[in-house]
């Protein structure tokens, strides 16, 4: 059967694939011959609002419902009638909550003062990748292990430092107790 002889509405066979027919020079459920779609107002405010929440240019469409043929939008006709509603939503909804995370930062919230600064406060703010240390047969990390041992020698160093200072100390003490001769009827 040809495509002038389907009935209308109907898909024509082109060589085993189905093509889309067109009747009258559009096609079916694409709005119709004459159908010019109006939008509202309140389809404006839906189309912006789910732009904002990051709905897909499909799922939108499902939202508008054309009422000369009470079916809902294509993308072409978002494209057309919503172009500025599309733009303008995610950029509405982002200057919202960078408003609110600026605030924050402002009053001194500290996770929002990092996270600006992250964002927005150029490379020198940037979070770097810091990999973690490799480990050693034991399960413990290299450098775990080597910093540990640092301070520990350190830590025994000092104490050291302060016996041998102390033992010095005492011995001075013991040597000047010696050498000052005690007078007889002296107070002690």
């Amino acid at each position: 059967m040809a495509d002038e002889d389907a009935p209308d509405g109907a898909a024509g066979d082109a060589g085993g694939q189905l093509v889309a027919r067109t009747v009258g020079g559009y096609r079916p459920g694409a709005g119709g011959p004459g159908v010019e779609f109006e939008p509202t107002e309140r389809d404006r405010t839906v189309i912006e609002e789910l732009a904002a929440l990051g709905y897909t240019h499909a799922q939108m469409c499902l939202f508008i419902i054309n009422p000369e043929t009470r079916k809902p939008i294509c993308e072409n006709t978002l494209a057309k009638y919503f172009a500025v509603e599309l733009e303008m939503g995610l950029l509405k909804a982002n200057a919202i909550v960078g408003g609110v995370l600026f605030r924050k930062a402002a009053a001194g919230d500290k996770w929002a003062i990092g996270f600006w600064l992250t964002r927005r406060g150029g490379p020198q703010w940037k979070e770097t990748k810091v990999e973690p240390p490799t480990e050693g047969e034991d399960g413990i990390a290299d450098e775990v292990v080597e910093r540990a041992r640092v301070k520990l020698e350190r830590m025994l160093a000092g104490r050291a430092a302060i016996e041998a200072e102390t033992a010095a100390n005492a011995a001075a003490d013991a040597e000047q107790a010696e050498a000052v001769p005690i007078e007889p009827g002296a107070p002690p």
